[in-house]
């Protein structure tokens, strides 16, 4: 004869006043697991497959589809050479509300006047971003902007001014040095940590020297 299989326990909603009770987790987005998915498809595709991201970039900057501007924006960023219709869609983000999403288009492009643009942006981000861009496209060509900028009353802009020279190399930092005997504090110490990044021991002693023409 078989046994007869134990009742389950009745189970009863909690009272209030039972104690704890087991927080229940809140559902799953789907738009979220929607987003983070075509996200990611973005990013996976500049980098694997350049043909792969251009239409999904292009649909996405159109259809100014807000949760995936600046995913899309990055993933143009990473591609060797934006093309021209491209540049189209990516301009008007030049001036969106979020610095961010500006510093994302920013880098996407190649033919902007950097300096130019430095003058009429008001975030530090961008700024700093602006500088990276003139002496990416302009080389050598950048180092009096940066010398002006190394002069700036922000420390942000100093450092990103400071970066760009040791960026380009010997001749930028020879430059920066030029300035010591006549710069303020904030100038000197700027020069002081580049040669210092630099670890050369020319440009040490000609910084040195400088220090001693004051």
């Amino acid at each position: 004869m078989l046994s007869k299989a134990p009742e389950s326990p009745k189970r009863s909603l909690p009272n209030p006043g039972d104690g704890p009770t087991v927080a229940i987790p809140a559902p799953v987005c789907l738009a979220d697991v929607i987003y983070e998915n075509d996200r990611w498809l973005l990013e996976w595709a500049a980098e694997i497959n350049t043909g792969l991201v251009l239409d999904p970039i292009r649909e996405v900057l159109t259809m100014r589809s807000e949760g995936l501007i600046l995913a899309a924006l990055e993933a143009a960023a990473n591609l060797k050479k934006v093309p021209a219709d491209l540049g189209v869609w990516i301009v008007p983000f030049l001036h969106h509300t979020d610095e961010v999403v500006r510093r994302a288009a920013l880098w996407c492009c190649s033919d902007l006047d950097f300096g130019a643009f430095f003058e009429t942006e008001s975030s530090i981000l961008v700024k700093q971003a602006c500088l990276a861009k003139l002496t990416k496209t302009r080389g050598l060509a950048a180092i009096p902007a940066l010398l002006e900028h190394l002069r700036s009353a922000d420390w942000q802009i100093r450092a990103a001014a400071a970066d760009a020279l040791l960026f380009l190399g010997p001749a930028a930092v020879h430059a920066a040095i030029e300035l010591v005997p006549v710069a303020g504090e904030p100038v000197r110490t700027a020069v002081a940590r580049i040669v210092a990044s630099c670890a050369d021991e020319d440009l040490l002693e000609t910084y040195l020297g400088a220090c001693g023409a004051e």
